[in-house]
């Protein structure tokens, strides 16, 4: 199973046991140069422009709260997602990965509002050196450390939303921090973890 989420869910509908190998990220993510925090001045949103990524859910908040926010990525409720928009939301569509890195690199967070089986774009983010703000639910959860790599939200409401950011501006986190919890997840150690566990089952097979 890619994550703990995911873990349950197979024991839950197939009654199986499953060990968990969480997804790596691609080590582009992981920046030389690391710009503290203290020097951004937006908020990113990145991924597909479709309902169950509750994208909505941010702009509302961020309506509210009259911050920078940046959007990245396309998607069904594009068109949507513009009208019901402040004058502080920048769509900036599809963009390269240079460009994401870029974006990741000069963000004070990410949000990420979404139910997610795992979720890479918070990995990529941490990576950065960048924390983020998430629903608490899914594989987050599993990703993201409250109060130290970012800010957990309880429900996915625009009130719960707008109060994380607000605890989050009080935060003083590290940047170094968010790039050390990141490497737990890097190529390296997927395929060490990987390799082991097909190895632990080979020799199970054996023994049969």
């Amino acid at each position: 199973s890619i994550s703990k989420e995911v873990q349950s869910r197979v024991k839950k509908y197939y009654k199986r046991n499953s060990s968990i190998v969480y997804p790596p990220i691609e080590d582009k993510f992981y920046t030389k140069k690391v710009i503290p925090l203290k020097d951004r001045d937006y908020y990113l949103v990145v991924g597909r422009l479709v309902p169950y990524k509750k994208v909505d859910l941010a702009i509302r908040a961020f309506n509210k709260l009259n911050l920078p926010l940046i959007i990245a990525g396309v998607g069904s409720e594009e068109k949507k997602l513009r009208k019901i928009s402040g004058p502080n939301i920048l769509f900036v569509g599809a963009v390269d990965d240079d460009s994401l890195i870029e974006l990741y690199r000069r963000a004070k967070a990410v949000i990420f509002p979404a139910d997610e089986d795992f979720g890479l774009v918070p990995l990529e983010a941490l990576a950065s050196g960048t924390p983020v703000i998430a629903f608490n639910k899914g594989g987050a959860v599993e990703t993201v450390q409250h109060l130290k790599t970012g800010y957990l939200f309880d429900e996915q409401s625009e009130e719960s939303l707008v109060a994380a950011v607000r605890g989050f501006e009080k935060l003083k986190l590290k940047t170094e921090d968010c790039v050390k919890k990141s490497q737990m997840f890097n190529q390296l150690q997927f395929s060490r973890e990987f390799s082991a566990e097909i190895n632990r089952l080979w020799a199970k097979h054996l023994q049969n």
